[in-house]
């Protein structure tokens, strides 16, 4: 099975690296595919471009593999599709590459809460499961998941970090080397990144 792991990734960090490397040697999946936003509906527009976004996660990766060698990758395919970013449309699309194989949307309790939000919701959940991480913030509180969804919910010690704590430390002149890769340190730091968030 192929997990799809959606988000804006501004930037990616090393919580979305630990969900990834998490779910390949639990052995729930193969693959993991990075699938960077391109103009989602229901969050704030990313503050880096698309290509920048994507090039993160390709360093991410690319650090995260120098010891072991992990199967992820990077898609593109949002980022360059016009207009609004659907998950339905990007997992019709990836099922016509990748015909045979089945799918699951990584996704995190929070988003989860929310799916029915999602477009086309109920068609998208015919088409593929979800594999639900709990966030450490969401683990003593009561949520709104429907308990009768069919999803698999995945208690993995996520690591609290979010991309919006990352981007106010760069922004206040604050070090991230230890949320962040050191590729995308770097990377953030060359081309003068959420110097402004």
């Amino acid at each position: 099975m192929i997990g799809l792991y959606g988000g804006t990734f501004d930037p990616i960090h090393n919580g979305h690296l630990h969900v990834a490397r998490q779910l390949l040697t639990s052995g729930r999946i193969s693959k993991v595919i990075l699938i960077p936003a391109g103009e989602p509906q229901l969050k704030s527009p990313p503050q880096a471009s698309g290509e920048q976004r994507i090039e993160m996660c390709r360093l991410a990766i690319a650090d995260s593999s120098k010891n072991s060698k992990l199967a992820i990758e990077v898609s593109d395919i949002e980022v360059t599709r016009s207009g609004p970013t659907y998950a339905i449309d990007t997992v019709t699309q990836l099922m016509k590459s990748y015909a045979g194989e089945e799918f699951a949307w990584i996704i995190g309790s929070d988003a989860f809460g929310r799916i029915d939000d999602w477009h086309e919701s109920a068609r998208l959940k015919d088409l593929i499961s979800f594999i639900v991480i709990e966030r450490p913030t969401d683990k003593n509180q009561s949520n709104d998941i429907d308990d009768t969804e069919e999803f698999a919910s995945l208690d993995i010690d996520a690591l609290s970090i979010s991309s919006t704590e990352i981007r106010g430390r760069i922004a206040s002149g604050e070090s991230v080397d230890s949320l962040v890769s050191p590729s995308v340190s770097k990377y953030i730091r060359e081309n003068g990144l959420y110097a402004s968030a």
